[in-house]
């Protein structure tokens, strides 16, 4: 985690939130952060924070469905089996998550209840 730390406080401090390498490197710290009970809830923040700054947004589209599909994960290890069905159900009518067929299986999976 502290090279995902110190590469997103590069990137921040270099070329800004808003730039597409932002999205990239703070999406994989959220999804390091996802596999540890300690850093669920700032894998949260970060999921939550960049699909409510990049959701329809082009650039992110090889990375949408799995951005969403993590969001899920953090619901049901939060057990909002309802939340993850409804979110995954809802990112798969979306034409961003086309382009990431890994995290459409995903959320395919999440949408049917597995």
């Amino acid at each position: 985690m502290p090279f995902w730390r110190e590469a997103l406080r590069l990137v921040e401090r270099t070329y800004g939130v808003d730039y597409y390498s932002h999205f990239e490197t703070s999406y994989s710290l959220a999804n390091s952060l996802a596999g540890f009970d300690a850093g669920r809830a700032e894998a949260i923040a970060i999921s939550d924070d960049l699909l409510a700054r990049w959701t329809g947004k082009p650039e992110i589209a090889r990375l949408y469905a799995s951005l969403v599909a993590l969001r899920c994960r953090l619901h049901l290890a939060a057990g909002e089996r309802e939340k993850a069905t409804a979110l995954a159900k809802v990112a798969l009518a979306r034409p961003e998550t086309a382009g990431d067929s890994e995290g459409q299986a995903r959320l395919k999976a999440i949408a049917a209840g597995r």
